[in-house]
């Protein structure tokens, strides 16, 4: 291999590194700082059992995705969390101090066709002054049909703390909010 070759595989590796660690640098500083009346509401949603995401997509014979499996929230379901992964969702506050979650959309396949929900049904009491309020691990017990079998509900702060801190790229201040679940007769009656 000549010089000048191998200065141009060095280049492009140089490149590629390059452009993966800004990549990196980019997610963990993606949540900004909230302003006037929004909250960054922080959180995750799991799996007792992980989904057999492969085995579902050989069975109806989905395209070949590498796109990761993804859920999200809110009117316009973006932005988009890989399942598992915590989410930050940035809400505006209603009148009374407290901020609402229906449900959270996910999809298999990160395709519109190919999702379900799950219910959340929490209403979050925001304490006066947060920009960011910690709300738990919504745990899902699903049946291969996806149906909901079981439901736990957990603390995980201290990793929390962490999380949000990397994706806002500075330490800030994380609370717990207060959590009152919704019946699902209360949310018939609206």
């Amino acid at each position: 291999m000549n010089r000048r070759n191998k200065l141009l595989i060095s280049g492009l590796c140089f490149i590629f590194t390059a452009a993966t660690l800004f990549a990196a640098d980019v997610k963990e500083k993606s949540v900004k700082i909230p302003g006037g009346n929004k909250v960054v509401i922080v959180g995750r949603i799991s799996f007792k059992t992980p989904i057999d995401i492969e085995g579902r997509r050989k069975g109806l014979y989905a395209e070949e995705n590498k796109n990761p499996s993804t859920y999200s929230m809110g009117e316009t379901f973006k932005p988009v969390w890989e399942f598992e992964e915590p989410f930050y969702y940035t809400a505006k506050i209603d009148a009374d101090g407290t901020v609402t979650l229906d449900y959270a959309r996910c999809r298999l396949f990160s395709t519109y066709q190919d999702f379900f929900d799950v219910p959340l049904s929490v209403k979050i009491v925001i304490p006066e002054g947060a920009q960011f309020v910690y709300i738990g691990n919504f745990e899902y017990d699903l049946d291969y049909a996806l149906r909901i079998k079981g439901f736990q509900h957990y603390d995980e702060y201290e990793k929390a703390k962490k999380w949000i801190n990397r994706a806002v790229g500075k330490d800030v201040t994380l609370v717990r909010g207060e959590l009152n679940f919704i019946k699902a007769e209360d949310s018939k009656k609206k």
